[in-house]
This record gives structure tokens, C-alpha cells and sequence, in this order.
């Protein structure tokens, strides 16, 4: 039943969610959200890094609006977070160090 194209009666009884966009109504979208993006970016928002245009909704697809973090980071605190997360890891280069 997985193989069933996404139009038909058989998927749209089993998955009616996914079967409601096809692939040009997905694309479609995706369009969209890039072009809002690029919008977003030429705006005085976009430049102050608030207020992102959220995507398109999708029918069966669940939007994460988890955000890991907001702060920068210097080259050498990354370093070190990366370092921690992965001992085994070759060390990066100080920044300023060249090679």
C-alpha cells in the first residue's frame, strides 16, 4: 500500500493527511516560503534578525519552533564546546593562528 500513488482512493483512505499535497502543491510552497524569506532578509527585520516570516503550513507535517540558542559564540568558545561534545576530535585552529 505504500507504492499506492498519492492521489489515489486507497492512499487517501490511509494517509489523508499526506495525500492532501501532491509534490507541485509541496513545491508550490516551498516557493513561497523562499521567496518571504528573501523579503524577510532585505528588511529592516531581517537585518535585526527578528520577527522570521514562519513557513507555509503543510498538511501532516508538524512545525518545531524549538530554538537552540540565541547568543554568539567566539571561535575559541566554540572550539571548546565542540571539543567537549567530541574528545576524539582533532583540535581547530586558535583564532589568529593561521596555518
Amino acid at each position: 500500500m505504500r507504492q499506492a500513488p498519492s492521489g489515489s482512493a486507497i492512499s487517501r483512505a490511509i494517509r489523508p493527511e499526506e495525500s492532501a499535497w501532491g509534490l507541485s502543491e509541496h513545491l508550490q510552497a516551498l516557493t513561497f516560503d523562499v521567496l518571504q524569506t528573501i523579503a524577510w532578509l532585505q528588511s529592516k527585520d531581517g537585518a535585526e534578525g527578528r520577527n522570521r516570516p514562519k513557513p507555509l503550513p503543510r498538511p501532516g507535517v508538524s512545525v518545531d519552533e524549538t530554538r537552540t540558542g540565541t547568543a554568539s559564540l567566539d571561535l575559541d568558545d566554540m572550539a571548546a564546546l565542540l571539543a567537549a561534545r567530541n574528545p576524539n576530535q582533532l583540535p581547530l585552529l586558535k583564532s589568529g593562528g593561521g596555518v
